[in-house]
């Protein structure tokens, strides 16, 4: 599965959070002291005290000197190298000095901070108090202002492993599918040994690790494998469950605090998937023609549901192909007839004992009937035509006669 990367801006200090968090409460117009503690080997390195975000310009006191009160304004710092502490007194507090501030251990690369929450409350007021009986001595109560101890509230002990080096990347995938994670990293780490853990990242939260290059390792439903061609590990995560969204990390194991890459992975409740099939042209024509009119009244219900999309839904698409596929049938099977019907009559014409003999003797004995009737209507108009003669030569020969005996009288 293809995961989509979207890579956010992300402003980095003089170094990284590599402690849980705290919170420190102090009062108006008081002081607080804040206690950082820091491991061996930073005895004689220089400690700060900054706040958020801390850049060069926000850092409020600084100094490599120990077992010494250095002093600067409002602040003060003392670094107790026996029990590997400094301390940072912040004087005459004001509602203002709210915010996030920062332990800073400078070292090579980048710094170690530890994270402190300071929140300032408002000072209280204190009456005065004056007695109301005639002739007694006014008492006038001042108000002593006590000394504010801090209250340190400590979050969880969790060590983190290391500090984020990079911007931070999002990547999405499906319930019950994998997602690839690429974590680049920058030459001089090929061959240090390379995780995958979960915020906070401590060392209970480590997912798979390994120093192994050009090999998949797998732990479980991880797997990691390191290109150290690309300088890329690639960690891979399959099955994955809601549970599964959250923080994680790319790690590079180094001397001193770990480099680590931020991800947010944000797993999407999988969608069952809707299968078309293709219907089979050997199908019933009624069952096609029930299936056209209950696409048609789904076609019809969904208009009157009052749906104001323009685009269509899979369902009127489905019914669309559908149609299409029930006129291409239905010519089909119009051309199919077509050829039955003419191969019939072609065999109908062609089928074995048939022949035309009898037509010719049909023909012959139609213009034979034809010929003797026109035989006899001659014959029956040449009677007639002797019987006229006769008839007028009898005619004529009696004029004669009586012409003859005009002239004998």
């Amino acid at each position: 599965m293809k995961s989509s990367l979207y890579v956010l801006t992300l402003f980095i200090g003089l170094g990284c959070v590599t402690s849980a968090e705290r919170r420190v409460n102090g009062s108006e117009g008081e002081s607080v002291e804040i206690q950082c503690n820091y491991p061996d080997a930073y005895q004689y390195k220089k400690k700060y005290w900054c706040r958020h975000p801390c850049g060069n310009k926000d850092l409020l006191i600084k100094t490599g000197k120990t077992d010494t009160v250095v002093t600067v304004g409002r602040f003060s710092l003392y670094d107790n190298v026996s029990i590997r502490t400094f301390t940072v007194t912040m004087s005459r507090l004001t509602l203002q000095d709210t915010g996030v501030y920062y332990c800073g251990l400078e070292q090579r690369g980048t710094d170690r901070l530890s994270k402190i929450h300071l929140r300032v409350r408002k000072a209280p007021t204190v009456p005065t108090v004056t007695p109301s009986a005639p002739g007694s001595v006014t008492e006038e109560v001042t108000a002593t202002a006590l000394t504010a101890s801090s209250s340190q509230d400590t979050a969880s002990s969790t060590t983190v492993l290391g500090c984020v080096m990079s911007a931070e990347r999002r990547v999405s995938g499906s319930e019950g599918g994998s997602v690839e994670i690429e974590c680049n990293y920058p030459d001089g780490y090929q061959y240090k040994k390379k995780y995958w853990c979960r915020h906070p990242c401590g060392n209970k939260d480590v997912l798979i690790k390994t120093g192994k290059t050009d090999t998949v390792v797998s732990v479980g439903r991880f797997s990691l494998y390191d290109n150290v061609s690309f300088r890329t590990f690639t960690v891979t995560m399959s099955r994955l469950t809601l549970q599964d969204t959250g923080v994680y990390y790319c790690g590079l194991e180094q001397w001193g605090t770990d480099r680590l890459s931020e991800i947010h992975l944000r797993v999407r409740k999988h969608t069952q998937a809707m299968t078309v099939s293709t219907l089979s042209t050997s199908m019933p024509v009624t069952v096609l023609m029930d299936i056209t009119k209950t696409a048609a009244m789904d076609s019809s219900t969904q208009s009157a549901g009052g749906s104001n999309a323009t685009s269509l839904v899979p369902g009127d698409q489905i019914n669309q192909d559908s149609k299409g596929q029930f006129i291409v049938l239905g010519v089909s099977l119009a051309v199919v007839v077509c050829i039955f019907v003419l191969a019939a009559v072609v065999l109908y014409i062609r089928r074995p004992g048939k022949t035309l003999a009898p037509l010719a003797e049909n023909r012959s004995r139609k213009q034979g009937e034809t010929g003797g009737n026109k035989t006899l209507a001659e014959s029956n108009m040449n009677n007639l035509m002797s019987e006229y003669q006769d008839a007028t030569m009898e005619e004529e020969g009696g004029f004669e006669e009586e012409e003859g005996d005009k002239e004998v009288a």
